[in-house]
């Protein structure tokens, strides 16, 4: 059963000599595939054709491709929106997250651990104060299920939905000969062949070309600020006040109410905040609509990200998606009632900071 689920590619990895790292890398997707995201994920999101997990996994297969991968919290947001604005809602869609093997020990097709909680997984229960998964040993597949807005959600394996497939992209650096020919691009046919799109997947081998050194500069915080997925972050849960208190206090520390605008910056302070030790703590943001009702905006102007991964599911069955507080909730927070989603609350609310700098 497994070698159905799970079967792999060849992986030849190039890397790239440090002499190219300061050019920015360029991503190629063979149609159907088209670039989504910051991080130009090569997806196909197929709203007609649907079948079970198994089934979709096999017709992504045919394609060169496998069921999405979505391990990281800014490919999972960019796919959410390219859903949305393509205007593909309404269908489930299989991903390659399942339990199958070990119930409970939720993995990729790479059999790489899937990430739990927020996020990526669906509000649900009383108060929609659970984390889906929660359907035991009859639902062991994942799939982005459009009535809990596209959040993570275990369904039995059996279920037709529909799938989304990626295929690893080629990177291609700018590396150029005297001629202005793309070194890289020769060497990855030296890997897959100019006919690399007809090959048979039991001989293809997916070439990823890698940079051997990478320039990411790490942040230097003042205390008390500390590192959070590259921003200098504090968060507060001892002292409490007001939405405006607190972005007063915030300007004692030189700083002000977080601008959580990045889904993989949202994820670096749920880990931090679980790994910690923090709960049952709200904790204020900068994010309010209070000069203008319904348009959500950070501290310098600049919109807040509607919808998943940042908002909080509510209502009965979890079917709405805050915020919904309407006039008397202009100010929004982490809820930890909520799993530390967003969520709108009266700006007068007595709670905690989430401070940047």
């Amino acid at each position: 059963m497994a070698n159905m689920w799970f079967s792999f590619l060849s992986l030849v990895v190039v890397v790239c000599s440090a002499s190219e790292v300061n050019q920015r890398p360029k991503a190629t997707c063979t149609a159907p595939f088209l670039e989504v995201g910051t991080n130009k994920k090569c997806l196909l999101v197929n709203n007609l054709t649907v079948g079970t997990w198994n089934d979709m996994k096999h017709y992504c297969s045919l394609l060169l491709a496998n069921l999405v991968k979505l391990d990281n919290a800014t490919d999972f947001a960019d796919l959410v929106q390219y859903i949305k604005g393509e205007g593909l809602t309404k269908a489930y869609y299989w991903i390659d997250a399942t339990d199958a093997l070990d119930e409970g020990k939720w993995t990729w097709g790479d059999l790489t651990d899937v990430t739990m909680g927020a996020p990526f997984w669906s509000p649900t229960g009383s108060g929609c104060s659970l984390l889906e998964p929660t359907g035991g040993t009859s639902s062991n597949c994942a799939a982005l299920n459009p009535n809990k807005f596209y959040y993570f959600d275990d369904m039995p394996c059996s279920t037709v939905a529909a799938a989304i497939c990626e295929i690893a992209h080629i990177i291609l650096d700018l590396e150029y000969d005297e001629k202005g020919k793309e070194l890289s691009r020769l060497r990855a046919e030296k890997f897959i062949g100019k006919d690399y799109r007809e090959a048979d997947s039991s001989s293809l081998e997916s070439v990823i070309l890698l940079c051997s050194t990478f320039f990411t500069a790490d942040a230097v915080c003042d205390p008390p600020y500390k590192e959070i997925g590259g921003r200098c972050l504090l968060i507060d849960n001892f002292v409490v006040g007001t939405w405006a208190d607190m972005n007063h206090w915030c300007g004692y520390f030189g700083g002000k109410l977080a601008t959580l605008d990045d889904a993989s910056v949202f994820a670096a302070v749920l880990q931090d905040i679980k790994t910690s030790g923090i709960s049952k703590t709200f904790l204020w943001t900068g994010a309010s609509d209070s000069m203008e009702e319904g348009v959500w905006t950070w501290l310098d102007g600049t919109p807040v990200a509607e919808g998943t991964p940042f908002w909080s599911l509510s209502g009965s069955g979890c079917t709405a998606q805050e915020p919904t507080g309407g006039k008397n909730q202009n100010c929004a927070l982490l809820n930890p009632n909520r799993n530390y989603y967003f969520d709108d609350a009266a700006c007068t609310t007595q709670a905690g900071a989430i401070c940047e700098k």
